[in-house]
């Protein structure tokens, strides 16, 4: 007598990781500093200066090649980072990174001012440039001249006398 013998299909699971799709984009941290350079011991006035400096990050998954800051308040800035590895952050070694505060600064309270990154595309993959807004605060310088007036000639002067003020 043969019997019926019943088997379950047999099923097998694998996980094969798939890579991710690779990515180019960048972040910027733009920073800033004042200089008394005026010497009025006010900082943030018309005269003084500012001076920005950048750190660029690798934020995608593929290196970056010609990594370039740009500023439109600065356009003369030189900040270019020949390659960039994934994950890493670099501080650009500016020249012309400057700026002078301006009366028109002062009026307005602040100086803002934004700058962005690029780098080259990676075969067809566009990088995504980043940005990022610095804000100084300005302030205007408070008038610092007193006199002190006094009569040349102490006591009573006669009707016809000429008194000069010492300033």
């Amino acid at each position: 007598n043969v019997g019926t013998i019943n088997v379950a299909p047999a099923s097998d699971t694998e996980t094969v990781p798939t890579a991710s799709t690779p990515t180019a984009s960048l972040s910027l941290n733009k920073t800033s500093s004042v200089a008394d350079t005026n010497g009025n011991t006010v900082l943030g006035d018309a005269g003084d200066v500012i001076t920005y400096s950048f750190a660029v990050t690798n934020t995608g998954t593929l290196a970056l090649s010609n990594v370039v800051v740009s500023d439109p308040l600065l356009p003369s800035l030189s900040c270019t980072i020949a390659n960039l590895a994934v994950g890493a952050t670099t501080s650009c070694v500016a020249s012309n990174n400057t700026y002078t505060i301006t009366a028109a600064d002062v009026t307005t309270g602040s100086r803002a001012n934004t700058a962005s990154a690029d780098a080259d595309n990676v075969g067809t993959i566009n990088v995504a440039p980043a940005s990022d807004t610095e804000t100084v605060p300005t302030v205007a310088a408070v008038p610092a001249l007193t006199i002190d007036k006094t009569a040349g000639k102490i006591g009573r002067a006669s009707c016809r006398e000429r008194v000069s003020p010492d300033v």
